[in-house]
C-alpha cells in the first residue's frame, strides 16, 4: 500500500459561463454547484489510488457534461478493481478510454457543428508504482528531489494561429491506446509529487515556475495553495483544475526501499 496525501484545487475561467474543467479526488468529481471554486484534500492508504484532471470544450451543456461524464466513468471502472492482486494498467486504461469516449460521443451526438469533447488525464497508484495515462494537453508531471519530469506530452496539431487537439475523448469510433497517449510507469519513492494539471495552470506557469513554486520550503498543502493563489490573482481567461499527490511512503507496511530514477514506459 502507499501511502498520500492529496489535494485538488479547481477555478471557473473570467471568459467562460461554465466552468468546463475538473478533478477526479477520491472517488469524487466537483458537482455543478462547486465549479466556480472548489478545494478537497484527502489522505490515501490504499493499495490502488486513482486520481484525474479533465478540460472539457463545447460551452455550457457541452464541455462541462463531457468532462463530467469521463470522471463517472472513471469512477465505476475504478469502484470494480479487485482490492488484491495484480492490477493491469493497460487493459485498464484502454477498457476506461474506449467506456469514456463512447459515453462521451453518445451525450455529444446532437451537437455535430460544434468542436466538443474533453481531454483526459489520468493517473493511478498500485502500491509503489505510478501509472499515466492522457489524451490531450492536460499534463502529469514527477517533481523528485528538486527536479520537474513531465511525464505526459501534449496532444497537440498546430495550426496557423491556432492550435488543435489531435487527441480527446468525444471522437466517434474506437480509440486505441498506445505508447503516445503518455503510458507511463514510474516507481514511487518517498517524497514524490505527483502534479495532474488542465491548461489554464499550465499556460501560466512555466516548467521552472512550478519546479521553483514546489522548491520553496512550506508544507505540501501550503505549496500547492500557494501556486493555486498565485494563478488564481492573474485572473486568467481559462478554467484551471489541479490535482497534487505526495507520496508519504510508497509501501509504509513494508518499509521504505530505494529506488531508481523513474519515467520507464510500459
Amino acid at each position: 500500500m502507499s501511502k498520500t496525501i492529496a489535494i485538488a484545487c479547481l477555478q471557473q475561467g473570467k471568459a467562460h459561463l461554465v466552468n468546463e474543467d475538473n478533478f477526479y479526488l477520491a472517488g469524487r468529481y466537483a458537482a455543478p454547484g462547486e465549479l466556480i471554486s472548489a478545494r478537497k484534500t484527502c489522505t490515501g492508504t490504499a493499495g490502488l489510488q486513482f486520481f484525474a484532471v479533465g478540460d472539457g470544450m463545447g460551452g455550457k451543456g457541452l464541455g462541462d457534461e463531457s468532462v463530467r461524464l469521463a470522471l463517472h466513468v472513471l469512477g465505476q471502472h475504478a469502484r470494480k478493481q479487485p482490492a488484491a492482486g495484480r492490477f493491469d494498467f493497460s487493459g485498464f486504461a484502454q477498457k476506461y478510454i474506449s467506456d469514456a469516449n463512447r459515453a462521451v460521443c453518445a451525450h455529444l451526438s446532437n451537437s455535430h457543428e460544434i468542436v466538443a469533447g474533453t481531454t483526459i488525464s489520468l493517473l493511478a497508484i498500485d502500491n509503489d508504482t505510478a501509472y499515466t495515462a492522457s489524451l490531450g494537453n492536460s499534463r502529469i508531471y514527477l517533481y523528485r528531489e528538486g527536479k520537474l519530469h513531465r511525464l505526459t506530452r501534449d496532444h497537440l496539431a498546430p495550426l496557423p494561429e491556432i492550435q488543435k487537439l489531435s487527441r480527446q475523448l468525444g471522437v466517434p469510433g474506437d480509440l486505441i491506446l498506445t505508447e503516445d497517449d503518455n503510458l507511463t510507469r514510474t516507481v514511487l519513492a518517498r517524497g514524490d509529487i505527483l502534479l495532474l494539471a488542465t491548461d489554464g495552470l499550465t499556460s501560466r506557469l512555466s516548467d521552472d515556475q512550478i519546479a521553483s513554486l514546489l522548491a520553496r520550503p512550506a508544507a505540501f498543502v501550503q505549496q500547492i495553495d500557494n501556486m493555486f493563489q498565485l494563478v488564481s490573482r492573474q485572473e486568467g481567461e481559462d478554467d484551471l483544475a489541479l490535482v497534487a499527490i505526495k507520496i508519504l511512503d510508497p509501501d509504509f507496511v513494508a518499509g521504505v526501499q530505494d529506488y531508481d530514477a523513474a519515467g520507464s514506459r510500459l
